[in-house]
């Protein structure tokens, strides 16, 4: 709610029908219903408390900081307890896994329950060209199914589900659809997914993998003809805080991957990120590759088991050189490998992994960290 505006607020509990609900309602001063919440109680001994204590209007009853500033009228308590009608309850909506399957069908499976009966439950979806709508049918109890047609590799399909009851309130999860969605993708399986070269020599980075994902240029970041492979790398001035971010897509995480770079550092500090797929809090990446401030290289996943799997170059890189540096994450193996401008091998250590690397939602970062204000990457 905001200040200098007018709303009618609700709560109703019905104790007399089983499970015991709980509801909260916000209107507008026209009427409008802004906000319903609702809550079940299961359990049946469940009473609400009662006391023979002074009704406060306007004061919360303990302390000095619970005084109202404000305006309040028609205040009105009932010994019922009026019936609203409450949207459908979508849950357990299930997402597939990226799949090199084309020819599908891709099945979606959902709950859904409503007291006053179900109209009808949609499962929308978009591959691109705007949002399809498929009519899905009752499998057994409250559980629906809805299915999507096979699609070409390189295909994200974006889907979310609509019910709406005999009373025409609507649910759609998740909640902030359609501008939130549900997704899973077509993928290329040994493909290569990303890849820049820097030698536009000027503006905008272009990904010439075949997804072509969208590069951002962020603070300092120039193309300089210091180059190990082609005309033009990227240089990176950690004063002026410069990094890349890299639209996230389904194509950029991986259970099986090679990360690899051509990389010299100016300046070498803890913590300084090359490369980071950052999930949904930026510290549990799909991969990532960093430097201590000695030169170690290190490289890591948040894996499923196993949570944060990282570890050590035995050797350490030194500023002002180029070396090639590659991640390798394969079965229950990773290693990191470190060569020199020759692409000869300087070090090679391989460790057992406990679980896979997770799919994460968030940006590709180089030469930053998503949740770090510092360090930068000075190339």
């Amino acid at each position: 709610v905001e200040t200098q505006k007018w709303y009618h607020v609700a709560f109703v509990y019905d104790h007399d029908s089983y499970p015991r609900t709980e509801q909260l309602l916000i209107h507008d001063e026209n009427g409008e219903l802004l906000l319903m919440l609702n809550n079940t109680i299961e359990d049946g001994t469940y009473i609400i408390a009662t006391s023979d204590s002074a009704l406060s209007i306007g004061f919360g009853g303990g302390g000095d900081d619970s005084w109202l500033d404000g305006f309040l009228d028609e205040i009105r308590i009932s010994t019922v307890a009026r019936r609203f009608s409450i949207p459908p309850v979508i849950l357990e909506t299930s997402v597939p896994e990226n799949t090199i399957d084309t020819a599908g069908p891709y099945v979606i499976t959902t709950k859904v329950t409503d007291d006053d009966g179900l109209k009808s439950i949609t499962l929308k979806y978009d591959v691109g060209a705007g949002w399809v709508d498929v009519l899905m049918t009752n499998t057994e109890g409250d559980i629906y199914e809805g299915s999507i047609e096979g699609q070409q590799p390189g295909t994200v399909i974006k889907y979310y589900i609509e019910a709406i009851d005999n009373n025409d309130d609507t649910t759609v999860d998740p909640a902030g659809a359609p501008t939130d969605y549900y997704s899973f993708a077509i993928i290329v399986e040994k493909a290569l997914v990303f890849h820049l070269d820097f030698e536009e020599s000027s503006g905008t980075p272009v990904d010439k993998s075949q997804f072509a994902h969208e590069c951002t240029i962020n603070g300092d970041v120039t193309y300089s003809s210091d180059a190990v492979a082609g005309s033009y790398a990227a240089q990176f001035n950690s004063a002026g805080n410069g990094y890349i971010t890299v639209t996230p897509s389904a194509f950029l995480n991986c259970y099986e991957f090679t990360v690899e770079m051509w990389f010299k550092a100016t300046d070498l500090v803890n913590n300084l990120r090359l490369i980071s797929k950052e999930g949904a809090t930026w510290y549990k990446p799909n991969y990532e590759i960093k430097t201590t401030a000695a030169g170690i290289i290190e490289v890591g996943s948040f894996c499923n088991p196993g949570n944060w799997n990282n570890f050590p170059s035995d050797s350490a890189v030194t500023t002002g050189n180029w070396y090639h540096i590659a991640y390798v994450f394969k079965d229950t193996l990773a290693s990191v490998i470190i060569l020199d401008a020759n692409d000869q091998i300087i070090d090679q250590v391989t460790k057992v992994q406990v679980g896979v690397p997770v799919f994460t939602t968030g940006k590709l970062q180089l030469g930053h960290a998503g949740g770090d204000t510092e360090p930068y990457f000075n190339l």
